[in-house]
């Protein structure tokens, strides 16, 4: 017990202002209620009968550790549960091996990306957990004390970064710095699961689906929103960049989340190389999509980890908000190239900067150049677009 009063926690964003209110937290937590065993080591994997991986990322996160989720799937006997936020549902449902899902509610409105969201409704979701062990993946104060009082299970284990870590039965030591599976990799380490290279994404998924596009060779671009404004590309640097790409003759597909008005400009433009599919793609069929690509361009979301995975060609935006080094895309052969411009205000982990200078700096000839030196998918003359039957 002296060791866990005198241990010293290094948080993630230390700079914010929730960082002093999780230090007290932490500080009568550690004192009072510490919960954390000393005897956990290492435990046999197949000595329980259900383990629950609590992910509550999005889509790009969920990617990130689905090599993980993957390897315990392949050494795990028993149940194995995801316990995810609804935005993730179709991924998760279609990730082999997968016993049962439970769609949590976050806590906090602004993480949950729903407007439907209350304290009572995350309550009611947390209560449908009942496993063994508890694996958190992302070491969130907001989710640890929900699961610690209002769910079913033997072992809760985790990271404390985030505070309230007092309340986990086993906190991982965490890797400051490193890419994000290095820290789902901890979860591994302690079941000592050996770690082999992540695999492409098709290897996790049986990518099924009939591609919709119909051209010989194609660049897919992201448009529209990440769901962090901070991460947010303007609409005038896409339709530049679409009208650039166009004039030399590049075959584009447009995939991902945009407003009615948006979709109204992007609907104008004619031209017979231009397929508009954003609004129009379930996940599954986006990943079809991405897999014939030749080229993908679009921000740091969801779609740019998965295209990435797939082994595309992948150009990703990357502003400032987040360390780029924890959250770059994998790249699974040299597949991946990043623009990202230095500001002094980087690493500032705000999702919703509207003035995001990080992205505003990034021009479309930038992005044009970056293409020209990446891909050679010119058309054949003789090609033609086909209705698509989405």
């Amino acid at each position: 017990m002296d060791k866990l009063l005198t241990r010293k926690i290094t948080y993630l964003n230390p700079n914010s202002k929730m960082t002093k209110i999780k230090k007290i937290i932490d500080f009568f937590g550690y004192r009072f209620f510490c919960k954390n065993r000393s005897d956990l080591h290492n435990l046999d994997l197949n000595s329980f009968q259900s383990i629950c991986i609590v992910q509550m990322g999005h889509i790009g996160d969920f990617l990130l550790s689905v090599h993980m989720i993957s390897l315990i799937r392949e050494h795990f006997k028993g149940k194995l549960i995801l316990a995810i936020n609804k935005n993730t549902l179709e991924l998760a449902s279609n990730l082999n091996g997968i016993d049962e899902i439970i769609v949590l509610e976050h806590p906090r409105r602004i993480y949950s990306r729903s407007d439907n969201n209350s304290f009572f409704s995350a309550l009611k979701s947390f209560s449908k957990i009942d496993a063994d062990v508890v694996l958190e993946v992302r070491g969130d104060i907001n989710l640890i004390p929900f699961i610690r009082f209002f769910s079913r299970y033997k072992y809760l284990i985790g990271f404390d970064v985030g505070g309230g870590g007092f309340l986990l039965d086993k906190a991982l030591e965490y890797p400051y710095g490193e890419h994000i599976t290095n820290t789902y990799n901890k979860f591994l380490d302690f079941f000592q699961i050996k770690i082999p290279e992540i695999r492409k994404l098709d290897s996790y998924y049986d990518l099924k689906m009939t591609n919709p596009v119909k051209y010989n060779k194609y660049i897919v671009i992201a448009v529209g929103h990440t769901g962090a404004l901070s991460k947010d590309w303007k609409i005038e640097n896409f339709l530049k960049l679409i009208d650039m790409l166009l004039k030399d003759g590049y075959f584009i597909v447009l995939i991902g989340k945009v407003t009615k008005d948006e979709e109204k400009i992007y609907n104008q433009i004619q031209d017979k190389n231009l397929l508009n599919l954003s609004n129009k793609t379930t996940l599954m069929e986006l990943f079809s999509i991405l897999k014939g690509a030749e080229l993908f361009i679009g921000p740091d979301s969801g779609p740019a980890h998965a295209a990435a995975m797939l082994g595309i060609k992948t150009i990703v935006l990357y502003s400032g908000m987040i360390d780029f080094n924890v959250f770059r895309p994998i790249d699974i052969r040299n597949n991946v190239s990043v623009i990202k411009v230095d500001v002094p205000c980087e690493k500032c982990f705000m999702s919703n900067c509207k003035d995001n200078i990080c992205m505003s700096l990034i021009t479309p000839e930038m992005v044009y150049k970056r293409v020209i030196e990446n891909v050679k998918c010119m058309p054949e003359k003789s090609s033609h677009l086909e209705k698509s039957n989405i």
